[in-house]
């Protein structure tokens, strides 16, 4: 799986969820109950206003550091390879198959 796969995957769930959180935030305001179904909006419903507001702040927080991270750890790639490259022929950055992988490789050549 490549590493922006990987993120893709890792961080969907909280976008869902910080999609979810505004959607009942929103409806909460308006004074209307959310619809009863699986997707979360039953268990957010039953949190307070300021339970909801520092969940949503919550997950905003960790997508921005999420991605943050991922644009770092990209760039960081992306010398390492050029550094490869001007060393050897060697195809080691094609053969990644995770975060790990890359981040293996990255303190083996940092």
């Amino acid at each position: 799986m490549c590493m922006r796969c990987a993120w893709n995957t890792k961080n969907k769930a909280k976008s869902e969820e910080l999609s979810v959180v505004k959607k009942v935030d929103e409806l909460a305001s308006k004074g209307l109950s959310p619809p009863r179904t699986k997707n979360g909006f039953a268990r957010l419903s039953s949190m307070s206003p300021n339970a909801r507001m520092a969940r949503l702040t919550s997950l905003e927080s960790m997508l921005i550091i999420s991605s943050n991270s991922l644009v770092a750890m990209v760039s960081q790639l992306s010398k390492a390879e050029e550094r490869e490259r001007s060393l050897s022929s060697c195809g080691r950055w094609n053969r990644l198959r995770s975060i790990g992988d890359a981040e293996d490789l990255l303190q083996f050549h940092g």
